[in-house]
């Protein structure tokens, strides 16, 4: 993945932090991909969630081509988000 990709994110490993955290959302003009300490202000959490749609995104629930992630990892996500989306 190069940030050519859909979305202009590149998901390599070196580059998925600064792609996505502090990011302008490109579905959702006022919210960001990821929005440190705040899960609903957090584009990308809403395509895990399912809720994107409510928000005014588009698209198909993440991830693509795929069943729902667990409740569990949606949950560390969100407990991730919500602590600062630390870059560890």
């Amino acid at each position: 993945m190069t940030g050519d990709e859909p979305g202009k994110m590149a998901l390599v490993p070196a580059n998925a932090y600064a792609s996505l955290v502090n990011q302008p959302s490109v579905e959702v003009l006022d919210m960001k991909r990821i929005a440190p300490g705040d899960p609903e202000a957090s584009y990308m959490f809403h395509k895990l969630e399912g809720t994107h749609l409510s928000v005014g995104g588009r698209g198909v629930r993440m991830p693509m081509h795929q069943g729902p992630l667990p409740k569990s990892m949606i949950a560390e996500v969100r407990a991730w988000i919500a602590a600062g989306a630390l870059d560890n």
